[in-house]
């Protein structure tokens, strides 16, 4: 049997023997088609994961010979007919198929979900067992060998954002257990890893509060307090602020402390993200990359016009794929057919556009006026225009559209907008990026 893993290095053996994978590139491509399993990768997808904007002219006829020299090392029957091979071609793209059995992404997915639902259904032990076999699957930072590529950034943090979310219910889990004493080493331990992550210091309070140690747990909301305001200039998020108050009056541990306003966590370029709020009362959130849906992902050349929404129902989210989006909606992997039901920490992608969808938490961030709040401006993209880019900015801001201007549309890969909807659509991104002062 062949497993493939990315949940550290990408590699794969088969009947645990390792499977040579060719160089960097050839492991890249074959890390872009595990990353979407089962569904059709388009050739300039590919190209575009690979390469980025450096591309080289012949890069369609590389990816072919990578696709070849994959073939040659994954498939044991070359000759197989179409149904029994794993790496097939379909139109002008290539499907690579996978199950939870053949690849460790999937089966940790499949794994924290059930341990997800186990917590939920107030299963503290098997749910616990559950998330500790999902953390085990992996080996080290997912996509280890292919962090460079351009596509691995954003995947990586996706995929590491839902680790240590899985962490905390798995923490979340063991303290509802009644394993509280000795949790507190490995929550100090990530509090020090991770020290603007407010969760892990919310339950490392709640650990020694559990243990009988308030006037510790009281400790930790202090040097929370402290470091979030000479890092961020911010202060406690109000979760952790009414957990205070619960520990400081000594009051009773349920779940209510933990409930906070479902956001989403989108990964944008650079490395960067954005926090987006839910707010149950601006439901439906239509999602696309015209300016004028609620949560616009101008900059996705994949994501359609009107792509998506977010429904509020029963005291859930759904997102809602009405079958008009040009490549599809996917929740951990799986195409949306109509509607889905979020569940924490699950990963939705549209187009090229990661976001994680969480139930709860409020992350140490600055204001934005339109979307919840931003972390960490873009400001590697804003250093990429040119000074000729900044004065055609500054002119649209004024009305002006001066000659050249099309470099912007291309530099904000705007051409298939209507001309009424790019200028709109560049300014909006420009001012997001922190491109100019306009």
């Amino acid at each position: 049997m062949l497993r493939f893993s990315l949940l550290g290095p990408v590699e794969a053996h088969r009947d645990g023997v390792r499977v040579p994978l060719g160089g960097p590139k050839q492991r890249a491509v074959l890390a872009v088609l595990l990353l979407n399993a089962n569904r059709t990768v388009q050739v300039d997808q590919i190209v575009d994961g690979v390469w980025g904007e450096r591309a080289p002219d012949r890069a369609v006829n590389a990816v072919q010979v990578y696709i070849s020299g994959l073939r040659r090392a994954i498939e044991p029957r070359p000759q197989a007919g179409p149904a029994e091979r794993l790496l097939t071609t379909t139109g002008t793209g290539y499907v690579l198929r996978a199950d939870e059995r053949s690849l460790d992404l999937l089966e940790f997915l499949a794994a924290a979900s059930e341990g997800r639902r186990a917590l939920d259904r107030g299963h503290h032990g098997e749910a616990a067992d559950k998330l500790r076999y999902a953390l085990g699957l992996w080996r080290g930072r997912a996509l280890a060998d292919v962090a460079d590529e351009p596509f691995a950034e954003a995947e990586a943090a996706a995929l590491e954002e839902t680790r240590l979310a899985t962490i905390e219910a798995r923490v979340s889990a063991d303290l509802a257990a009644g394993r509280d004493a000795e949790l507190v080493a490995e929550l100090r331990t990530l509090v020090a890893e991770h020290p603007l992550r407010e969760r892990f210091r919310g339950l490392l309070a709640e650990a020694l509060y559990r243990a009988g140690r308030q006037a510790d747990a009281l400790e930790v909301f202090r040097v929370a307090r402290a470091v979030l305001a000479e890092e961020l200039g911010v202060d406690p998020s109000p979760e952790l602020r009414a957990l205070e108050r619960t520990i400081l009056n000594q009051g009773e541990l349920g779940r209510a402390h933990r409930d906070g306003r479902p956001f989403l966590l989108l990964h944008e370029a650079g490395g960067t993200h954005r926090v987006i709020a839910l707010d149950p009362t601006r439901s439906p959130l239509t999602i696309g990359r015209r300016p004028s849906n609620d949560i616009s992902l101008s900059w996705d050349p994949e994501v359609s016009r009107e792509h998506a929404r977010l429904e509020h129902r029963d005291g859930g989210w759904e997102l809602v794929d009405d079958g008009v989006s040009r490549n599809g909606s996917y929740v951990d992997g799986e195409r949306v057919r109509r509607r889905h039901r979020l569940q924490d920490a699950q990963i939705l992608r549209l187009g090229h556009t990661v976001l994680i969808y969480r139930t709860s938490g409020e992350p140490a961030s600055r204001p934005d006026p339109e979307h919840g709040v931003t972390v960490d401006a873009q400001a590697r993209a804003a250093a990429g225009l040119s000074a000729h880019e900044r004065e055609l900015l500054a002119g649209l801001a004024a009305g002006r559209r001066g000659p050249g201007v099309e470099a912007l549309w291309r530099r904000f890969a705007v051409e298939d907008l209507p001309d009424g909807e790019r200028d709109a659509m560049v300014l909006r991104m420009a001012r997001g990026i922190g491109a100019f002062d306009g």
